[in-house]
């Protein structure tokens, strides 16, 4: 069995989907290991504002995750006027409450066609009107490399 941790930090969304695309990794191989990371450093970031793993854990066995140039690889999208099936849109900011979108945006259409699986948003800062994801919503994200 790969170290699928080592493969994460050694190979891009397009390796990472060749492999899934080869039968050497499955879409919820790849997921549990994404899982697994957030929940690992997401104490120290706060970046995700919601987590969509069970969403995306119903997923990763079909056919729409096998295929695509991104086929099986997991992951994010920013909460910023994207919404998504299912998910809160909150562009961090609490004048949207608890809105939950019935429809996908065409980022997310493509994403999905693409083949990735989206296990969550992340944080923004409200409206997007600040070069800092600062939020009265989410408190401040922190940036992992200092």
């Amino acid at each position: 069995m790969k170290d699928l941790h080592e493969l994460f930090n050694t190979l891009d969304g397009r390796g990472l989907a060749t492999l899934v695309r080869n039968g050497e990794v499955t879409p919820g191989e790849l997921l549990e290991t994404a899982i697994e990371r957030v929940e690992q450093v997401e104490p120290g970031l706060n970046a995700v504002s919601e987590r969509l793993y069970d969403q995306a854990r119903s997923q990763a066995s079909g056919s729409s995750v096998r295929q695509g140039v991104m086929a099986g690889v997991p992951t994010l999208v920013k909460d910023m006027f994207t919404p998504m099936t299912g998910a809160r849109m909150t562009s961090g900011s609490h004048a949207l409450g608890e809105f939950r979108s019935d429809i996908d945006c065409e980022i997310v259409s493509r994403l999905r066609q693409a083949g990735c699986q989206l296990i969550g948003t992340t944080t923004a800062p409200e409206f997007g009107v600040s070069y800092s994801t600062e939020s009265q919503r989410f408190g401040a994200t922190r940036n992992p490399w200092n």
